[in-house]
């Protein structure tokens, strides 16, 4: 799975003040949302876990000699080696979130559209069809011919599997592990099949309503964005009132 388009966000910041992570968050919003951290550092949680320090997310350590270290950015540097590994018949999945302008989903669109491949004509043709999640939840819209396929997720921000974790998961199972349909998971994908699925031209079809944004808090992991002068002066006095990593008191204004 991977996120190829990158849209700059400047003007989009700037016009509507939201983030460019998640439409349904506010633009000082912290992403990832740190309430993993919160209970991960937890003392009876880290207690339970024999963990005697304190977790953090993100690590350069990690990025510097597990990503960057072992060459995997220069593996897929650009469009054209997505055309090899197509051609070679290896599922690959592009799954974006509709809530996503980071790397958002029209652009994804037109990466898939674009991939100069054997099944390029065939994809094409092909319509969209509803991800079925489980039985009552339609988790998206799936545009598949073989090896390749294109999910829009439904009501997901950036790295999508935070927001619609089980719809991510049906899709990767699908794709990578069981070698079926990634809108049904019922169909087995063969190499010298014809599978595509049908439905809509574009991904249009289907509208979802963002949900309101949610009050704007102080949290003690991303001090320098989410909070006032205010909240800062207290935290550095020691008289802010906090609840589960988050300053109650002073509010925001």
């Amino acid at each position: 799975m991977y996120c190829l388009a990158y849209a700059g966000n400047g003007a989009y910041l700037a016009a509507s003040g939201r983030s460019a992570f998640d439409m349904a968050e506010n633009s000082s919003a912290p992403y990832p949302p740190f309430s993993a951290t919160t209970y991960l550092n937890r003392p009876k949680v880290r207690e339970q876990l024999g963990v005697p320090i304190l977790f953090k997310p993100g690590s350069m350590t990690i990025n510097n000699k597990f990503i960057y270290g072992t060459g995997d950015l220069a593996r897929v540097d650009d469009i054209h080696a997505l055309n090899t590994i197509l051609d070679s018949n290896v599922n690959l999945a592009l799954v974006f979130g509709d809530r996503d302008t980071r790397c958002n989903w029209l652009s994804g669109e037109t990466v898939a559209n674009k991939i100069d491949w054997k099944g390029k004509s065939a994809y094409a043709a092909a319509g969209y069809q509803e991800t079925q999640t489980n039985s009552t939840y339609i988790g998206g819209l799936t545009k598949q011919f073989q090896s390749l396929s294109f999910t829009r997720v439904f009501q997901a921000g950036h790295a999508v599997g935070f927001f619609q974790p089980q719809t991510v998961f049906e899709i990767f199972e699908r794709s990578s592990v069981w070698g079926t349909d990634v809108a049904t998971g019922k169909q087995k994908i063969r190499s010298n099949g014809t599978y595509a699925t049908k439905g809509e031209s574009n991904a249009w079809s289907h509208f979802e309503v963002l949900p309101e944004v949610p009050e704007s808090v102080c949290d003690i992991w991303d001090v320098g964005t989410s909070c006032s002068e205010g909240q800062i002066e207290a935290l550095v006095k020691g008289t802010a009132v906090i609840v589960d990593d988050v300053v109650v008191s002073p509010g925001l204004e």
